[in-house]
């Protein structure tokens, strides 16, 4: 009996094998694999662990390994800056007042004082003390504001602790300014005229380094920084009872000067002719309903006044402020008639002899004479003298000698009527009867309160065949 109980246990435990067999036969080998490589980890697989576990363990214990290496607590009389941590944020010839106190939390925001972590107080920190700026930036009272100030970023030209510099700057003079205004760095140091602010390193002179009411972040007003350092041509100004409209609309000084450098004299912006027509190239309103004369349409005339012709307006007129009408460099009479002084054609006479008008008779002062009767002087040098408009236009004409066609006289377009001829020359009948002169076989028609005076007398004669100087003849 328990034989066949044996045998019995026997052949199940046997079955049961074969059955285990059969199913593990019917696996895939992978899946066996797998199991396999569970059961009996390899070498590498266990190192692979051993590493990990290290790493896990490190990063648990850095705070405290930094924490032993970061700075100490401080104790009185300590600062930041105190000892090997920051001392060279206090190195610089100038230093940040919070350095000095020194009150670092006054900028920097304490995060975590175990891990020594701070973040700064943002921007406005600066604010807090620099209040002035951040009002009137916020206030809008500038009209312009530099552009790192109105971005909060002070940072781009100050050093928040030290400095070699004034005022904390990053650099020193223009090197900071040029840092970004790259475009005026490239193009000055090859013109010609150079302003002097610039070749001194003073952008300041003129410039607010954070914002101003006016353009260009100027000063002040154009005219009153530039009037700072020309204290000559204030004086002028002050003095003088005409001034050039240029200065007292738009940009005023900038209208005809650069502010920087240029390639003409004195910092024109472009030639001095050319600077003029800029504006003088249409009629220009003064005063009721008088003029000032277009000088582009001038300029198309076939008969030009030399100055003009060689584009030296300065020649008779000046660039700011004069004492006479119309800038005039010199005296000069203001309407058609005159009480002949020589001072009062100072003017005419820096170019022309003044024997033009001052001689009774003459064989070369002038061309416009009756034989040796100098027509100039009949019609000048009286108590009511034609001044020099009346006939002739100062800067240009259709007729030679720049006489003009006709002249305003209140109302009336007085015609002049003058035909040139190469004895002499007519005048039409407005101002008198027509007169016609000739300069070899003088008219008596016309003359004869003045006969004794068509023929020159012997002294002049001679200075005809031996004359002193070269004389500018004029008509």
């Amino acid at each position: 009996m328990k034989e066949r109980i044996g045998l019995h246990h026997h052949r199940t435990i046997e079955s049961l094998d074969a059955q285990q067999d059969t199913a593990t036969s019917h696996r895939p080998v992978r899946s066996t694999k797998r199991a396999m490589s569970r059961r009996r980890p390899s070498l590498g697989s266990f190192g692979l662990f051993l590493g990990l576990l290290f790493v896990v363990v490190g990063l648990f214990r850095i705070p405290a390994w930094a924490a032993s290496k970061g700075p100490k607590t401080l104790t009185a009389g300590q600062s930041c800056v105190s000892g090997s941590c920051h001392q060279a944020q206090v190195q610089g010839k100038f230093t940040h007042g919070t350095s000095q106190k020194p009150l670092c939390t006054g900028c920097h925001k304490q995060d975590d004082p175990k891990l020594h972590q701070f973040s700064s107080q943002s921007t406005a920190s600066c604010a807090s003390c620099h209040a002035s700026f951040h009002q009137q930036t916020m206030s809008k009272a500038w009209g312009f504001v530099h552009g790192p100030v109105a971005a909060a970023a002070c940072g781009t030209c100050h050093d928040p602790h030290q400095s070699q510099h004034k005022h904390l700057l990053k650099k020193e003079g223009n090197a900071l300014c040029l840092n970004c205004h790259r475009d005026v760095s490239r193009a000055v140091p090859s013109q010609k005229s150079q302003h002097p602010p610039w070749k001194k390193q003073l952008c300041l002179n003129c410039h607010s380094p954070h914002g101003s009411k006016q353009q260009s972040l100027m000063r002040s007003d154009v005219a009153e920084v530039c009037l700072s350092c020309h204290t000559t041509v204030k004086k002028q100004l002050s003095s003088q009872n005409a001034h050039h409209g240029a200065l007292m609309k738009g940009r005023k000084c900038l209208n005809c000067h650069q502010g920087h450098a240029s390639t003409h004299g004195s910092l024109l912006r472009m030639p001095s002719a050319s600077l003029c027509l800029s504006c003088h190239s249409r009629e220009i309103p003064r005063f009721g309903q008088r003029k000032l004369t277009d000088i582009h349409k001038a300029l198309q005339s076939k008969y030009r006044h030399q100055p003009l012709q060689k584009g030296r307006c300065q020649d008779c007129h000046t660039a700011h402020g004069a004492s006479f009408p119309k800038l005039l460099t010199k005296a000069h009479p203001a309407g058609l008639y005159a009480d002949y002084q020589k001072k009062k054609y100072d003017l005419c006479f820096s170019c022309h002899q003044e024997g033009l008008v001052s001689s009774k008779q003459t064989l070369t002062s002038t061309n416009f004479r009756n034989g040796a009767f100098n027509l100039h002087w009949l019609h000048v040098n009286r108590k009511k003298g034609r001044s020099c408009r009346f006939c002739h236009d100062a800067h240009a004409t259709q007729q030679p000698h720049l006489i003009r066609k006709r002249v305003t006289f209140g109302q009336w377009k007085l015609p002049i009527g003058f035909q040139a001829s190469k004895e002499g020359g007519k005048c039409a009948a407005s101002c008198h009867q027509s007169r016609t002169y000739r300069r070899e076989k003088p008219i008596e028609q016309g003359y004869e309160r003045y006969k004794d005076w068509l023929k020159a007398p012997a002294s002049l004669q001679r200075n005809i065949l031996t004359p002193k100087r070269k004389q500018r003849t004029s008509p």
